[in-house]
């Protein structure tokens, strides 16, 4: 079963409330940070398989660097640097949130 783009949105979402909702005295712990990775991997993937437009319509996004990220961390796992994981934390997933979250219902709109 493929997941819809609204489906994959809505992952990534989920995976950026998931990181941001633990705390970050919490960032030695090895519990912590495999399970920031296993959020950002979804992340990644969750971004490969966006659409075009979608993407198109967000060019603030670095997408492949995003989905290089996923790849980095899957296949080249023993060579992650714990400050750029914080650094995409911190720099990164505002943004991406940004992207992915629809605007609110204007007031102005038909039957107003």
């Amino acid at each position: 079963m493929t997941r819809s783009e609204r489906e994959r949105v809505a992952d990534i979402l989920e995976a950026i409330d998931l990181i941001e909702s633990w705390t970050a005295h919490e960032a030695h712990d090895d519990l912590y940070r495999s399970a920031v990775l296993r959020q950002l991997g979804i992340i990644g993937e969750a971004a490969a398989n966006l659409s075009d437009a979608f993407r198109a319509a967000h060019p603030e996004i670095a997408w492949r660097q995003v989905v290089a990220q996923r790849n980095n961390l899957i296949h080249g796992y023993w060579d992650t640097e714990w400050a750029m994981v914080e650094e995409t934390i911190a720099r990164d997933l505002p943004e991406l949130r940004k992207a992915c979250t629809p605007p609110p219902p204007r007031a102005d709109g038909p039957g107003h």
